[in-house]
């Protein structure tokens, strides 16, 4: 009887001093080979070497094995101070066959961008907007869903996105 109060009274204790651990998440990644860097102000990081690669997803948390998590994550909107002062109109929306893009031409003469769908697929790839009064996108041939254009300075680099559902 004692061993077996001797064996339940540690299992308690060891239970509670788990408890009592502080669990912390860091951004870590232990791979074969790797680097980071910095190039024109964008940091950078990568390793090399996993096989089997897990992703556990719930709600907006995603985790994945062998990759290095973000700690934030920084959303580019129209409303972006680099952005406030290009006026950027997006219409229709929803569209069904063209989709018309006016910005203000007095801080430069065109944008270029793309457009991706939900799943990150780059529906169209080097859009150039060389039109501030109304350049014109043919999305005749799109799915119907949803879509986003991402849309780029290119002198500043600053990005802008907006999402587009196409009928």
């Amino acid at each position: 009887m004692s061993r077996l109060l001797l064996t339940t009274l540690l299992w308690h204790a060891a239970l509670i001093f788990g408890a009592a651990q502080d669990a912390t998440l860091f951004n870590q990644v232990v791979g074969s080979a790797g680097a980071s860097g910095t190039q024109q102000g964008l940091t950078y990081s990568y390793t090399v070497g996993e096989v089997v690669i897990s992703r556990i997803s719930s709600g907006d948390r995603v985790l994945t094995q062998g990759f290095h998590q973000p700690e934030h994550t920084r959303i580019v909107t129209v409303g972006d101070p680099v952005f406030a002062d290009w006026n950027i109109e997006v219409f229709p929306n929803p569209v069904s066959d063209v989709l018309t893009v006016r910005f203000s031409g007095q801080k430069g003469p065109f944008l270029s961008g793309m457009v991706v769908d939900l799943a990150g697929r780059i529906i169209r790839a080097n859009v150039i907007l060389n039109e501030p009064s109304g350049s014109s996108i043919d999305c005749s041939n799109w799915q119907a869903g949803v879509y986003f254009l991402v849309l780029r300075d290119p002198e500043s680099r600053a990005a802008a996105s907006s999402r587009i559902v196409r009928l």
